[in-house]
């Protein structure tokens, strides 16, 4: 661009392409891409960038007796992953199924899950349960009333801050985290990045009663989501029991390749926010969210020099 042999857009386009690749890589260093995912996303910026593709995987001999079939033109769109239109390594995820049919209102057990609603209003939100097959009802509680919470910590930490793919945090993110931290109001917080992929929100609490169980059962089947659990480990030896804040990172296979990426490129960042984590589980598939991974996770905190 010094020499005058490209234009200052063209620079511009580069530069971007380069840190959405940035992103990609993170996304499978992290756990959260498989290696042909992460090929297929990168092929597909150098594509869009006119960049002639080297093989970089097994190349698929062709028939003698046959053509080779002209690649469709590639969609500058494709250029940001992040994008409604972005890339996608699978199709769609069949529609769950239906909710069992409620229990009689004088056998029904209390909720309980909260869930939060952006909006202030009352719905129902379809997660998933403990067996990976029917799904539980969670009843939802407005917005207003999370922040009716009292305000602990400093406030406007996360204000003006953003993740390398563009997220900010929602101060009541960190708020409610405080407040399960130093009052143990809460069992656990679910998060989500929010549906325009613009901020982390908090989504769902578990009363200070609540389990590991419906915390897993929180969790939907196909989308990713972040957690925090309290959870209390019993010490063998002494018969002590510490609590220990464990950060989840959960992000199912089904899941898009969008999706992961977001939520890889943003953990580290989120995290930071939260003071007091101190052990965290990553999980892509419902073994990997056993209790006994949890304590695993707990157990190695605690014991590593």
């Amino acid at each position: 661009m010094d020499e005058g042999l490209i234009e200052r857009t063209d620079f511009d386009v580069i530069k971007k392409a380069f840190l959405k690749a940035q992103q990609i890589k993170a996304g499978m260093e992290a756990g959260f891409l498989r290696e042909q995912d992460y090929l297929q996303a990168r092929d597909s910026f150098l594509s869009s960038l006119d960049f002639q593709i080297t093989a970089s995987s097994p190349a698929i001999p062709s028939s003698p007796a046959t053509r080779p079939v002209a690649a469709p033109p590639v969609n500058k769109a494709q250029m940001n992953p992040f994008s409604t239109s972005g890339i996608s390594s699978r199709p769609a995820p069949a529609p769950p199924p239906p909710p069992p049919a409620p229990m009689p209102a004088s056998n029904a057990p209390p909720a309980p899950l909260h869930s939060m609603s952006s909006t202030g209003s009352d719905s129902n939100t379809n997660h998933r349960s403990s067996t990976g097959g029917a799904q539980t009802a969670v009843t939802v509680m407005g917005i207003s009333d999370l922040n009716a919470l009292p305000r602990i910590g400093r406030t406007g930490l996360a204000e003006g801050k953003k993740s390398m793919s563009g997220i900010s945090v929602n101060e009541q993110c960190i708020n409610i985290f405080n407040h399960m931290k130093t009052k143990s109001s809460f069992k656990w917080i679910l998060y989500k990045i929010d549906d325009g992929g613009h901020e982390v929100v908090p989504e769902a609490v578990g009363s200070s009663e609540s389990t590991y169980t419906e915390f897993v059962r929180s969790l939907p089947e196909t989308e990713c989501r972040y957690g925090a659990f309290d959870y209390a480990y019993m010490n063998a030896d002494t018969g002590q029991t510490i609590n220990k804040l464990v950060f989840v990172s959960w992000a199912p296979e089904v899941s898009s390749i969008r999706t992961k990426m977001m939520y890889a490129s943003t953990k580290e960042f989120f995290k930071g926010f939260l003071d007091g984590v101190g052990a965290e589980l990553q999980a892509s598939e419902s073994q990997e969210l056993e209790e006994s991974e949890m304590k695993d996770r707990v157990h190695h905190a605690l014991t590593r020099k």
